[in-house]
């Protein structure tokens, strides 16, 4: 078995090193372009089944390895072209990360059990328990959608960044539906409201609050990164730092935001307190932006879509916990406090008392404080 990890570390640097100096080229784009073409369905596995298997290699010439992911399927995803869904598959290999202090066995079935109730696979009826989950983040999503915040704002601790969204942008959540107009939900376990942002004005610093994974497996831990004038102009890591500070150097936008996406306390994920090293369920776990291309359909305005941002990769990395406060800025704010409990010393000009204290809504809670300095807090 070890001869065999060996021999699969030294073929995946090789093919890494190809990748990383073009000397390959992959005929994956050939395929990617005829399904964008002939608009095909989609289905991919998430987990992990291989974790650090380049570790001990150059992390700045393996973080310049894509693959499997092709900038290609960003287009395909952005212009709606494709119906398409991404699902957790359970591995023994990832049950030993998630639970260490268990026997591989007792871990795999642990994984499962999880995994089971987090689909709603649990529930009598699966599907119409995520139409109703549907529903609910398709109603956030239009309640965020008719304030027309200016930024959102992001603080707690190691955090304190304010992203700027476009004027005609768009929050989405739930179902999806392709130009051909196939409802599916494309990723499932789906827990988020997200847009794509301007790509041009998030400032500050933000600390990550789970392990970013990449689809090589390499798990980066500690993650903080700090933003100027909308680009990642400092990126450190406890753990495989350089990997991703790499990959923001791919392209022109790779080191700028594409999306910002808020989850709510309503979903599966967060409460079992479980960190799964995988993208597709931590994301769901908690608020996140991520790196590099937007989503071409989350504005209005043609001239706010030719903004969002465009990249060859997409990163999502979780931002969110329940010590972290989420506001909404109108466009002609003047920033108040950083954290709830100042917020709440603001002047509120006549606002209810009753509304400071929110009401419960499904999905997110959106609390009635437009009036303190024109803000207004997410909560989750």
């Amino acid at each position: 078995a070890e001869a065999h990890r060996a021999r699969l570390a030294e073929l995946e640097h090789r093919l890494a090193i190809c990748r990383a100096n073009q000397v390959v080229q992959h005929h994956d784009a050939l395929a990617v372009a005829l399904h964008r073409q002939r608009g095909d369905a989609r289905i991919g596995f998430a987990g992990i089944v291989a974790p650090n298997a380049l570790a001990g290699l150059d992390p700045a010439l393996s973080g310049r390895d894509q693959l499997p992911w092709l900038k290609e399927a960003s287009r395909i995803v952005s212009e709606r072209l494709t119906n398409w869904n991404i699902v957790p598959c359970p591995h023994p290999e990832w049950a030993k990360v998630v639970f260490p202090d268990l026997s591989a066995d007792a871990a795999y079935d642990k994984l499962w059990d999880q995994l089971w109730h987090i689909l709603r696979l649990d529930e009598p009826d699966p599907a119409a328990a995520w139409a109703a989950r549907s529903d609910q983040l398709k109603a956030s999503a239009a309640a965020l959608n008719a304030r027309r915040f200016d930024a959102l704002h992001f603080a707690g601790e190691g955090t304190d960044l304010t992203v700027g969204l476009l004027p005609s942008g768009t929050f989405g959540g739930g179902a999806f539906t392709n130009v051909n107009g196939i409802v599916h939900l494309p990723n499932v376990p789906t827990e988020e409201v997200f847009t794509s942002p301007d790509p041009e004005r998030t400032e500050g610093f933000v600390t990550s609050t789970k392990p970013l994974v990449f689809r090589d497996g390499t798990i980066v831990e500690g993650l903080k990164v700090r933003f100027e004038g909308g680009r990642a102009v400092e990126i450190t890591a406890d753990v495989n730092g350089e990997g991703l500070r790499s990959k923001t150097e791919l392209d022109e936008g790779a080191a700028r935001l594409g999306e910002v996406a808020i989850v709510d306390g309503q979903g599966r994920i967060g409460p079992l307190g479980t960190v799964f090293y995988d993208t597709l369920l931590d994301e769901n776990a908690a608020s996140h932006i991520a790196l590099g291309g937007g989503f071409g359909f989350a504005a209005d305005d043609q001239a706010d879509r030719d903004r969002i941002n465009k990249s060859g990769i997409h990163i999502d990395f979780m931002i969110g916990s329940p010590d972290l406060d989420v506001f909404g800025v109108d466009a002609d704010c003047a920033v108040c406090a950083s954290n709830e409990k100042r917020t709440r010393r603001c002047r509120t000009r006549g606002v209810d008392p009753a509304h400071l204290q929110g009401r419960h809504r499904p999905g997110l809670d959106l609390i009635a404080r437009g009036r303190c300095h024109r803000r207004a807090h997410l909560r989750r």
